[in-house]
């Protein structure tokens, strides 16, 4: 808090009274808030001299009291000189209040100086609450359900004629019933699916190829068959077969050797 101290004429000097108020906030949820002013403490007063005093009165005698009345800090002085004064105490306040959004609190009174010398002064405090009122969603309605129809039947009696007489007309009473539209019904929109594409590539299957076979070799034979006869000896006894077979007699003669062997 600060002050001009005023000899009547001109302003001789300023005071400073230095502290800090212990407060507390707790919002409620719904954009209100409760607050808590719970003690104010003083540190020190300094008075700096300005101008010379010229009142007659030149006893200055400041005090602070605290909001019951209890003397926190006094000070004596003519105010023409500069001075610094320690003071390092603490006042209870406990006052609680509730501020809706974007208002301010009333002006609370924390304490009260008296320099004995001009008037009395009280120190308040105003603290806003810079919230703005949440506003209510708006939720779409519901469907109003449609009143079913209600419809009256009448049932026609038919006499049948006398002889001679022609049939009467039957005549019914029709009611008219009004059936109003059935709302119409918000066509659903259509789901979003995320597509991924991916590339795919099929290995062809390599079909197993038949090793051919290597040819055998034609196995030479090392010992060509003979008999036991001689080479001209043998060519004799094919010709003779020859002219044996050309004649038909082939056959016998060979169950002959087979007998024979």
């Amino acid at each position: 808090m600060e002050h001009d101290m005023n000899d009547g004429v001109h302003i001789i000097g300023h005071g400073v009274l230095k502290g800090k108020i212990n407060w507390k906030i707790v919002s409620n949820g719904d954009g209100t808030e409760t607050v808590t002013i719970s003690s104010i403490e003083l540190y020190s007063y300094t008075y700096t001299n300005a101008y010379q005093n010229q009142a007659v009165n030149q006893n200055i005698n400041s005090h602070v009291y605290d909001n019951e009345g209890n003397e926190l800090f006094s000070v004596y002085h003519d105010g023409n000189t500069t001075f610094s004064k320690t003071i390092n105490k603490t006042a209870q306040i406990n006052k609680t209040f509730k501020i809706s959004p974007n208002e301010t609190s009333p002006l609370t009174q924390v304490l009260i100086v008296d320099d004995k010398y001009e008037y009395a002064r009280q120190v308040s405090t105003q603290i806003k609450n810079t919230n703005v009122a949440p506003k209510a969603p708006t939720y779409e309605q519901d469907p109003v359900k449609p009143t079913a129809p209600k419809a009256t039947v009448h049932h026609v009696q038919v006499v049948a004629p006398e002889k001679g007489q022609e049939p009467a007309v039957p005549v019914a009473s029709v009611k008219k019933v009004t059936v109003a539209d059935m709302p119409n019904v918000d066509k659903p929109q259509p789901q979003k699916v995320e597509v991924h594409y991916y590339n795919i590539k099929k290995t062809p299957k390599v079909e197993k190829t038949a090793t051919p076979e290597t040819p055998k070799a034609v196995e030479t034979a090392s010992i060509l068959p003979h008999t036991n006869a001689n080479e001209q000896g043998s060519g004799a006894v094919l010709g003779f077969v020859a002219t044996i077979a050309s004649l038909g007699f082939f056959g016998a003669i060979s169950k002959k050797f087979k007998k024979q062997n």
